[in-house]
């Protein structure tokens, strides 16, 4: 059990994962539906990121994808270049970059203690 969160967030986080890759940072959280402020506040402590795992899955999709990245800069999500798709919800509040805390149990609240 995480603080915050009920089956239907969880399935929520799960779908957007499935459909946007791994989360890069804790601030993508904000981006699934039906989770709120106070719920990111209550969870966001409990759920880490492991950057290594993000740089394998992203190096794979990379080969799978051939010479294109998993996200660009603005944070567009590319497929296939063959299918000429490319699926693009970026929100500007949220950033691509990973945070190093995020695989800690400082909750984002205590960040600009623990920098």
């Amino acid at each position: 059990h995480i603080a915050g969160l009920n089956t239907t967030r969880a399935r929520n986080i799960i779908e957007w994962r499935e459909k946007n890759g791994p989360f890069i940072n804790r601030e993508q959280l904000k981006e699934v539906k039906g989770l709120g402020p106070k719920t990111f506040q209550q969870c966001a402590g409990f759920i880490r990121f492991n950057q290594d795992y993000i740089k394998t899955f992203c190096s794979n999709k990379k080969t799978q994808l051939g010479s294109h990245a998993l996200f660009t800069k603005a944070g567009t999500q590319v497929t296939n270049e063959k299918q000429g798709k490319k699926k693009s919800k970026p929100t500007p509040s949220a950033s691509y970059q990973p945070n190093p805390l995020d695989q800690t149990c400082i909750h984002p609240e205590s960040y600009s203690i623990a920098m």
